[in-house]
């Protein structure tokens, strides 16, 4: 979702491009950084987690297979940080440390909202 030009969102959306900018494309588990990451809910769906931005994290594939469906302590895990929802000033801050000619192509068009920054 894009804001009018002269004005600031109020809100991030919660979307793929969104979370791992705010994670900064890194595993929250092993600090993995790279672009093959997908997601993990802390707590496990299937105990109760909800997909929102104080339970989803960036991870690499890895550890995503070996938490599995089990809490972080059960897999012996930490968060590198607690998930928290970031603020548009925070997101929009982290975005400019990964400019679109260090990104993979086929992340430009989801993250779209940031072009403006880099001008």
């Amino acid at each position: 979702i894009m804001a009018p030009l002269g004005s600031r969102a109020k809100t991030v959306p919660f979307t793929r491009a969104t979370l791992f900018l705010r994670d900064e494309f890194t595993c929250q588990y092993c600090g993995y950084k790279g672009r093959d990451l997908t997601f993990d809910h802390v707590v496990p769906r299937s105990r109760g987690g909800k997909t929102r931005w104080d339970n989803v994290v960036a991870a690499c594939q890895t550890c995503n297979l070996r938490k599995a469906a089990k809490t972080t302590s059960q897999a012996g895990f930490k968060l590198k940080k607690v998930p928290t929802k970031p603020s548009p000033e925070v997101l929009l801050n982290k975005g400019k440390k990964f400019p679109p000619s260090d990104m993979h192509k086929s992340w430009i068009d989801f993250l779209y909202f940031e072009k403006d920054i880099f001008h």
